[in-house]
């Protein structure tokens, strides 16, 4: 016998952090240039499988997980932080299926196995990178990208009754079979019918 445990959630990565215009403002530099910096990278969804795990209720009143955005670019071509990763732990043996495809994303059959199920946008372009012979004051920077969305759905086969099953033959039924045999076998030998095991187990 088999039972699904299963959960639907939504995953949202961090968008990147935008591109700076900024300009060199010293005393002595009155024609300064562009320091604008980059922006950081935005964070990603990750899912990881952990053996202290075995149910996905938690996923009952928790279903959006999204991870931070990266931080704009600076002056003094300064880059903005990255966003931090997030992830989100489920039980060994969950399986990872993206809802729009119905495509099998992963399958977490070990534990601490990682699969990133949302990845981070990029980090945009600071005024620095822009400047030329003919533009020496550029203003020109580009956005950060947006981070992967998706649905997921994440069913958990629960084992629990097949081992149970297992336990069962191995801790009583086999033991019982085997016990009611050989009284079966003593007491026909013990009046005197003389049968084979193999004959006796139709064998």
């Amino acid at each position: 016998m088999k039972l699904v445990d299963e959960a639907e959630i939504t995953v949202v990565a961090g968008n990147g952090g935008n591109g700076s215009v900024s300009f060199r403002r010293e005393k002595f530099i009155p024609l300064g240039g562009p320091d604008g910096g980059d922006g950081g990278d935005g964070g990603s969804v990750w899912i990881e499988s952990d053996e202290n795990l075995n149910t996905l209720v938690d996923f009952r009143h928790m279903r959006q997980f999204r991870a931070q955005r990266g931080q704009n670019g600076m002056s003094r071509e300064a880059y903005g932080k990255s966003g931090e990763d997030i992830t989100i732990r489920v039980p060994v043996g969950t399986e990872i299926i993206n809802v729009a495809t119905d495509e099998i994303i992963g399958d977490l059959t070990e534990h601490g196995q990682r699969i990133k199920v949302a990845q981070g946008g990029d980090g945009g372009k600071g005024n620095v990178h822009f400047k030329s012979s003919v533009n020496r004051a550029p203003r020109k920077v580009t956005p950060g990208s947006a981070g992967e969305e998706r649905d997921i759905k994440i069913p958990l086969r629960d084992r629990t009754v097949e081992f149970k099953g297992l336990a069962f033959l191995q801790h009583w039924a086999l033991p019982n079979f085997y016990f009611h045999y050989v009284t079966a076998y003593n007491v026909l030998r013990h009046n005197g019918v003389d049968i084979g095991k193999r004959d006796f187990l139709g064998g």
